[in-house]
């Protein structure tokens, strides 16, 4: 089984490409199958979708999260023993295009930051 998280359509979807992934996203919307509650919040003491996927698929979403330390730890929660994470994010200079945080903060700043957390173990 494989997830996208962050699979809310705007131009276009995994599940365009992928038609039984499961997409996953805060708000409902297309391409979205479970709406995480904040991303769940009591995932730390297990759930419904937990270790569910082999693969995870987050494709341009983790760096627009306002929490990447808690993004990774829900990748981590859906994903199976063993299994495989791709992670996409927008090119150098994409933030001055796409601001869509709340209040004008622009949370593409973590993008290095953000990528070195998912490298570290």
């Amino acid at each position: 089984k494989i997830a996208d998280l962050g699979s809310y359509s705007i131009n276009g979807a995994v599940k365009d490409f992928l038609p039984n992934v499961t997409g996953f996203d805060i708000c409902p919307g297309p391409a979205v199958d479970v709406v995480m509650n904040s991303y769940f919040p009591d995932m730390e003491t297990g759930g419904e979708h937990q270790g569910e996927y082999d693969g995870l698929v987050a494709t341009g979403s983790f760096q627009c999260a306002k929490d990447p330390q808690r993004f990774k730890r829900v990748l981590l929660y859906l994903l199976a023993p063993h299994g495989r994470i791709i992670l996409t994010a927008c090119q150098i200079g994409c933030s001055e295009r796409h601001r869509s945080s709340p209040g004008g903060i622009d949370r593409h700043r973590w993008f290095r930051e953000a990528l070195e957390m998912f490298l570290e173990p």
